[in-house]
């Protein structure tokens, strides 16, 4: 009963209900046909069930409160503006070249950075969401920033994209693929980055070096991979961990464009950095602390989490009020 078939990038998969050769003798007979709709959202609906799980829409429901609609909205502009469905061929491209473990591993990275991309067109987008307009807002800038990868990961979220790229390679997936799949981890981080670089003015590439740099200055990226790496034991847990991980990034991004005001001062850069570094030392002395409190703790709780987001969002704040 909704308003779906109103995006063409929506309204393309009733292609997908009929053989390829039919759809090209007869393109105007399928695009009118008299279940169009029916179709449309009955193949809509199967592939997100069988990709993502049966789950999937009550969790992003729950954690957004978005509609039905708007979650095969995002669901389909996340997985055309991560090229999602190239990815997939490539992995099943493998059946029997490579353990099925590997795929699996592949899979889950994929499944994750679908979600979490979603979710955040959900959250940040809610009154935008049209998948055509968010492609062309987005596509182009998540390409640049998934082939710049490499170069602008740093300290532990470098290591942890080479070691999962070389086990991928050496599982016999090919290069290529495999840092696309190393790197998903991150490439959902492109579209916090591109809102970022709207935002503020600034070039793209100048603001995912920042953002990247103050995740290694500040240790997101080690915070980050704690939270992801707790345990969970009901569905408020694992709602708590992923808004947890959003928070992270959310403030991040909002540091990140706190330096770059700095920018109006005529500093560049490293002046930024600099001059951010001297007007905040407090708030960054207690950040460090609670990193040290966290460094030292074997397993981190929920309860650490939430007062360590605590002080890295009154952080966030100063910077970006300053």
């Amino acid at each position: 009963a909704s308003a779906l078939g109103d995006d063409p990038i929506l309204a393309r998969t009733v292609a997908t209900a009929f053989p390829a050769r039919l759809v090209e003798r007869y393109t105007d007979e399928v695009d009118e046909h008299r279940l169009h709709r029916e179709i449309m959202c009955t193949q809509l609906a199967n592939d997100i069930v069988n990709r993502m799980g049966l789950n999937f829409v009550q969790r992003q429901q729950k954690a957004t409160g978005a509609p039905v609609d708007d979650v095969a909205r995002a669901y389909i502009a996340a997985l055309e503006i991560f090229s999602v469905p190239a990815t997939w061929s490539g992995m099943e491209a493998l059946d029997y070249a490579v353990d099925a473990r590997i795929q699996l591993e592949m899979t889950v990275n994929i499944v994750r950075l679908v979600k979490r991309s979603a979710r955040w067109l959900l959250r940040n987008r809610r009154h935008q969401l049209s998948p055509s307009g968010l492609i062309e807002e987005f596509q182009g800038g998540v390409g640049e920033l998934a082939t710049a990868l490499p170069t602008l990961l740093r300290g532990p979220a470098l290591a942890l994209f080479q070691k999962q790229r070389d086990h991928y390679c050496e599982a016999g997936v090919n290069e290529t693929l495999a840092s696309t799949i190393a790197g998903g981890l991150q490439a959902f981080t492109g579209l916090a980055i591109q809102d970022a670089a709207a935002q503020t003015g600034s070039p793209l590439m100048e603001v995912a070096e920042l953002y990247f740099d103050l995740g290694e200055r500040l240790e997101l990226d080690w915070f980050g991979s704690q939270i992801l790496a707790s345990s969970v034991d009901n569905e408020w847990q694992a709602m708590a961990r992923e808004t947890y991980l959003e928070d992270l990034q959310w403030q991040q991004c909002t540091l990140t464009m706190g330096v770059l005001r700095r920018k109006c001062d005529g500093l560049d850069v490293a002046g930024c950095l600099t001059r951010w570094e001297e007007e905040e030392v407090q708030l960054l002395s207690r950040w460090r602390d609670m990193l040290g409190e966290l460094h030292s703790t074997t397993s981190p709780d929920f309860a650490m989490f939430a007062v360590a987001n605590r002080e890295l969002l009154d952080l966030a704040q100063s910077s970006r009020r300053t």
